[in-house]
């Protein structure tokens, strides 16, 4: 009969005003954050794969200056040896060194190329034991990475490994096969 006395009916005006404040009016915002949030995650995502692609360059450098200084100290080794496999390691991770030359060794004032450090600039079979062996490694970055931002651009990308030239006659009574 009466009812404001009735215990389930509420009152419109407090329905309407509830209904109000659970509902907020939100028409594009997720539009906007969705810009916004773009705005900050595109360059995250390609900044973090440019990195990871100069990383994965300078570490095949550096795998292949390590193999190809430890194709050079064994015995009865030379320097086409070192060669070989640094072209092999090089060719099968896909690094180019530009313009340099894989055939043949790097002269002192070249940019790019495979370098060979050894004592007295002498040939590796011409070494005496422990004699250290570098190999250096110096590639182009614009040929192996591939920049979104330019920011691995016009950049050297190198790698080195030292060892010692191994004995080339047995030692005393003890031989080496």
């Amino acid at each position: 009969m009466f009812s404001c006395f009735n215990r389930n009916s509420k009152p419109q005006a407090a329905k309407s005003f509830r209904s109000q404040l659970r509902k907020p009016n939100r028409k594009g915002t997720s539009t906007v954050e969705c810009a916004l949030c773009l705005v900050v995650l595109i360059p995250i995502i390609f900044g973090t794969l440019e990195s990871c692609a100069g990383y994965l360059v300078k570490q095949s450098l550096s795998v292949c200056a390590y193999e190809s200084v430890r194709a050079g100290v064994g015995r009865g080794t030379t320097n086409a040896d070192i060669l070989t496999r640094t072209s092999q390691i090089l060719e099968f991770r896909n690094v180019s060194l530009g313009e340099a030359s894989t055939t043949e060794f790097a002269e002192p004032g070249d940019e790019y190329g495979i370098f060979l450090i050894t004592r007295d600039g002498l040939a590796v079979e011409d070494l005496d034991a422990l004699d250290p062996i570098t190999v250096r490694i110096v590639a182009p970055s614009d040929e192996n990475a591939t920049p979104v931002f330019k920011h691995l651009l016009n950049r050297k990308i190198e790698a080195s490994a030292t060892m010692v030239r191994e004995f080339d006659k047995p030692i005393g009574n003890i031989t080496v096969d």
